[in-house]
């Protein structure tokens, strides 16, 4: 999948989650930012990791939370460090 397809995952949770013009589902919502995770969208790593934290649509894990929200600090450094290089 392209990265539009995955901030269109990433949105579409968004929505799930906030009941926006569709029926709210935190389940649904937690499997698309999953999705939208799964293909690299770092956006999606803090959302995924707050229902984490909150057992919102998964089971409450404070291990992954870690984990989602240390791969986001990583990637948001890589990111910073490409635009420097490249600036």
């Amino acid at each position: 999948m392209q990265n539009g397809d995955m901030r269109g995952c990433n949105n579409l949770g968004l929505m799930r989650e906030l009941g926006q013009g569709i029926r709210q589902d935190n389940t649904q919502a937690a499997n698309l930012y999953k999705q939208a995770y799964d293909g690299n969208l770092t956006t999606s790593c803090v959302n995924l990791g707050i229902f984490y934290m909150q057992g919102r649509g998964v089971k409450k894990t404070l291990s992954k939370l870690r984990c989602f929200f240390k791969m986001r600090a990583n990637k948001m450094i890589q990111k910073g460090a490409w635009l420097w290089e490249n600036f």
